[in-house]
């Protein structure tokens, strides 16, 4: 009895171990472990249909530039010399399904494999298809395809998306983001002349990542907040009053940052610094015991400058959670009233803001 049990589970890890060798993951770490050892030369791309020859040329430039940029080969064969060597055998890209050719074709160029395909429209859409090829058998060891519009925009898309599946690359997340932030606005000075309580934030974002660890952003938004202040007093008839001062302030901050970005996995984290102009709205109201004698508004434009940290959570390739924190330096903003209540004033507007956000990534 224990000899069949022992039977089975011999047959069982087996099927296991089989079934592991033969998965997509283990196969491209193969293919990739071969690819090392090996040369690749990049044949420009067949233009058909109404695709032009520049247009052709152009996204084998980027495929070119994927492929050396990946170091999944030994190296890539200069495009130069490629081209020479096909001009001399007068090449064709139905030649490439000849196993005499293709042998001849990459001791030429000293290349064990080739990457080549081509790019056709019809009727205003496009296809961009790839193929891996070696040189010995002329077989596709690898094929990848995709689906485009005419716009140069998408073209180079879909060849750049074409490439990574080709190779087992992930895509480049895309560099241009917007998000929209809102939370908490709290200035940080109180005293007898400014007693100003927490408000609210709201901000809309657009960045654009200069690399996968910095970013330069451009925000504008709406900050708000009000407060009351009260001064005691005594009548001419010798009675105790009070004077109080409510106001409300707007501020839309017009800021520009530069971050610093750690990725980790699937979270971002980030710490930064910036500037800007802010424009500040004040509206006052004056109260003698409660009743409303005066009132009066006030503008007023001043630079600012901020630090702020935080972190993004990836919810996909193009949408992200996050969560941030930034102080403001903002101090000594001179106002003057107009109105029937005039004067003037400075305030101190520096405070925290702390954000949540949604983003997209396009």
């Amino acid at each position: 009895m224990m000899k069949i049990s022992l039977t089975r589970f011999r047959i069982l890890v087996s099927l296991i171990i089989l079934l592991f060798l033969s998965t997509p993951a283990f196969t491209a770490e193969k293919d990739e472990a071969r690819w090392k050892e090996e040369y690749v030369a990049i044949v420009d791309l067949e233009s058909q249909g109404e695709i032009d020859k520049d247009t052709a040329l152009l996204l084998s430039y980027i495929i070119e530039d994927i492929v050396v940029k990946s170091g999944k080969f030994k190296g890539v064969v200069d495009r130069g010399k490629t081209q020479r060597v096909l001009e001399e055998m007068k090449f064709q890209y139905s030649g490439l399904v000849d196993p005499e050719y293709t042998s001849r074709l990459g001791k030429m160029l000293g290349a064990t494999y080739f990457i080549t395909g081509y790019v056709t429209g019809i009727k205003g859409s496009c296809t961009v298809a790839l193929s891996l090829i070696k040189v010995e058998t002329a077989e596709k060891e690898r094929t990848a395809l995709r689906e485009s519009s005419y716009k140069t925009k998408e073209l180079k898309k879909a060849a750049r998306e074409a490439t990574c599946e080709l190779l087992d690359l992930v895509p480049p997340p895309p560099k241009n983001y917007i998000v929209l932030k809102g939370g908490l606005y709290s200035p940080k000075t109180k005293n007898a002349s400014q007693n100003l309580d927490s408000g609210y934030s709201g901000v809309i974002v657009y960045g654009y990542k200069l690399s996968p660890y910095i970013a330069f952003e451009m925000e504008a938004g709406l900050l708000n907040t009000k407060g009351s202040t009260s001064n005691a007093c005594v009548s001419g008839g010798g009675a105790s009053c009070v004077y109080t001062y409510d106001e409300k302030i707007t501020v839309f901050p017009i800021m520009a940052t530069l971050k610093a970005i750690l990725p980790v996995k699937a979270i971002e984290l980030y710490a930064g610094g910036g500037g800007g102009y802010y424009l500040i709205k004040d509206e006052m109201d004056v109260l003698l015991n409660s009743s409303k004698i005066a009132s009066g508004s006030a503008s007023a434009q001043s630079p600012a400058f901020h630090i702020s940290g935080g972190l993004n959570i990836n919810l996909g390739d193009n949408l992200f959670l996050g969560i941030d924190g930034k102080y403001v330096f903002l101090e000594k903003v001179e106002l003057e009233f107009s109105g029937n209540y005039a004067g003037k004033r400075n305030i101190d507007l520096t405070g925290y803001i702390i954000n949540a956000s949604l983003g997209i990534r396009f």
